[in-house]
């Protein structure tokens, strides 16, 4: 069958066959040619070069199994991934959060604890200040340098990113490797640190409102000079005031845990002078009188209340001062309602002691403070009860100044004969009695020298004025240093007191003069019973030990004292002391006081 020319250039296995035709030899055709072949229909070439490419591009159509796994596997990869990326941002985001906020929190507790180490710093500052203005005496250094630089310790930080990147070991499973949560925080030792000097810090004192002083105290990592020797001593009277404060501060702590542990709770007492915490129930109640008149002070008291108007709860408390509470119905609910609103506010005086907010205590410290009160309402009205009163008020300090110098003369003293190992003896407890030793009175002319003046106890024996005398030369050795104040006055031996002056209980028999025994003048008739009854003689005294205080003599003889030079002007009475134990330059002027 012919082919024709259209059909032969369509076909391109026409030119293939006739080139593989042409190659091999007309015997090797031969050969191919020679078997059968089964019947089969003809096709033209222009049919088969029709057909043949849907089939080819139906063929080269057709996907592999294998690629379409390598595509889902692909998939799958890109999907999971995808998914932990999404996971770990959350992660990340999560843990910076927290991380910030624990910064910020750190940051926080850091500022507070640089407020209140500056508060300290000027507490000590105010503090050193008034010593050294109340003690007289110039400072060693200036005020600039009173206390030592404080430098805060800068915490570190770790010096990996706030972001971690986490290391996955395979792509189904993430490990997270740094930034966990429950990993500590860097640099503990800081914070620990300042932990514990947080709890050093100072309370705020409510007796001292001192003004600020500016300065900063910056933290620095940088390496400090050596202290030098007047940084420590300053540490160290720093460390002092600093026990000294907490104590004061922490006292409502010791206070409670000693109550616990004991029936009787001790009584809180008065640290200082600039202590002004309320500790008694009249204290508490003058100040609830003065808060329910709406008073500050009581330099300015209100006018007297007209008896008979009734006036509001909401009204401040105003009295008849012309009556007393028992004598004025007004007066009596006034005082109801101050000790109702006492009682409603008992939390604010913390430092009285529960058995004092009894009815009966408080009715008392009422009637004392309403006294008072009364009393300061006339002076404020009347100019005669004015002086009256200024003229009580000199006389009520005048005791107490003479009160204080008996006791500062007994507690020097009492320390003295504990260095003394020769009057450890129980008989010479008698003689260390407030009310052995004598009075000391000062001068009450402005304009005079200030000096002040003793008299001593007629029924002392020689004995025991060298005893004293003893004591007093030891405690004048120890006790050189200067003192807070305008320093000791000089003292003067003046006469002993008049009229008759029994010695306290408990005093031995060698502490009487034999002359004050002997003497009948202005002596009751029982005058011997009741001594004897105040004589307490303890066994086992041997007094071949105690030369020194030299021998017992019947009758002291009478001489006359010699003035100091620094008082010629005045005449002193004749001073009876033994001649034996008199000397110019012995401690007898101080201890026959």
């Amino acid at each position: 069958m012919g082919s024709s020319e259209l059909s032969d250039a369509l076909n391109p296995n026409l030119s293939q066959r006739s080139r593989n035709s042409a190659t091999y030899s007309p015997q090797f055709q031969a050969v191919v040619q020679t078997p059968q072949q089964h019947y089969a229909p003809h096709r033209s070439e222009l049919e088969l070069a029709i057909a043949e490419p849907p089939s080819a591009l139906a063929a080269r159509s057709r996907p592999s199994s294998e690629g379409v796994q390598a595509v889902q596997e692909l998939l799958r990869i890109v999907s999971q991934t995808s998914l932990e990326q999404e996971a770990e941002r959350k992660r990340r985001i999560a843990w910076e959060q927290e991380q910030e906020q624990r910064y910020q929190q750190r940051q926080a507790e850091m500022e507070k604890q640089v407020s209140e180490l500056k508060q300290e710093v000027t507490l000590l500052r105010s503090a050193l200040s008034i010593h050294n203005a109340s003690s007289g005496s110039p400072t060693m250094f200036p005020m600039t340098h009173s206390t030592p630089s404080l430098q805060l310790p800068t915490p570190t930080y770790s010096s990996s990113p706030i972001s971690p990147v986490s290391q996955h070991s395979d792509i189904t499973q993430p490990v997270f490797v740094q930034g966990s949560s429950t990993q500590s925080l860097p640099n503990p030792n800081n914070e620990q640190s300042l932990q514990q000097a947080n709890t050093l810090l100072w309370k705020p004192i409510q007796q001292h409102d001192p003004s600020p002083i500016m300065h900063s105290i910056t933290p620095s990592t940088s390496t400090s000079p050596a202290p030098s020797p007047r940084s420590v001593y300053n540490r160290s009277s720093t460390k002092k005031r600093r026990k000294t404060v907490s104590s004061s501060s922490d006292s409502d702590s010791d206070h409670s845990r000693s109550s616990s542990s004991s029936s009787e709770p001790p009584v809180a007492r008065r640290r200082n002078n600039h202590d002004k915490r309320c500790y008694t129930i009249h204290k508490a109640m003058r100040t609830q009188i003065l808060h329910s008149m709406e008073l500050e002070t009581d330099k300015e008291l209100p006018d007297s209340h007209q008896e008979g108007i009734t006036l509001e709860t909401s009204q401040p408390v105003r009295f008849v001062w012309d009556k007393t509470p028992k004598q004025s119905v007004h007066n009596a609910r006034m005082k109801k309602r101050i000790l109702a609103d006492l009682k409603s506010n008992r939390r604010k005086y913390k430092h009285v002691s529960e058995k004092e907010f009894s009815q009966k205590s408080m009715d008392a410290a009422f009637d004392q403070c309403f006294t008072t009160f009364r009393q300061k309402f006339k002076a404020q009205r009347d100019t005669q009860e004015a002086k009256h009163q200024r003229k009580r008020d000199d006389v009520k300090a005048q005791k107490a100044r003479r009160l204080s110098r008996k006791k500062t003369k007994l507690n020097g003293r009492s320390e003295a004969r504990l260095r003394i190992a020769a009057f450890e003896h129980v008989t010479f407890d008698g003689a260390l009695q407030l009310e052995c030793m004598s009075s000391e009175e000062s001068d009450e002319d402005e304009t005079s020298t200030k000096y002040v003046r003793t008299h001593g106890q007629a029924w002392r024996s020689s004995r025991m004025v060298a005893f004293f005398a003893i004591l007093d030369e030891e405690d004048r050795s120890v006790a050189s240093q200067i003192k807070r104040g305008v320093g000791r006055l000089e003292r003067v031996v003046g006469s002993s007191r008049e009229g008759l002056q029994l010695p306290p209980k408990g005093v031995a028999s060698w502490m009487l003069s034999k002359r004050w025994l002997n003497d009948p003048q202005n002596k009751p008739p029982d005058f011997h019973n009741v001594v004897e009854g105040l004589v307490e003689d303890p066994a086992g005294f041997d007094w071949n030990n105690y030369h020194d205080l030299g021998n017992e003599t019947e009758d002291e003889q009478q001489i006359v004292r010699p003035m100091m030079n620094m008082v010629p002007q005045h005449q002193m009475q004749p001073v009876q002391m033994p001649m034996s134990h008199y000397t110019t330059t012995s401690s007898l002027h101080y201890a026959l006081s």
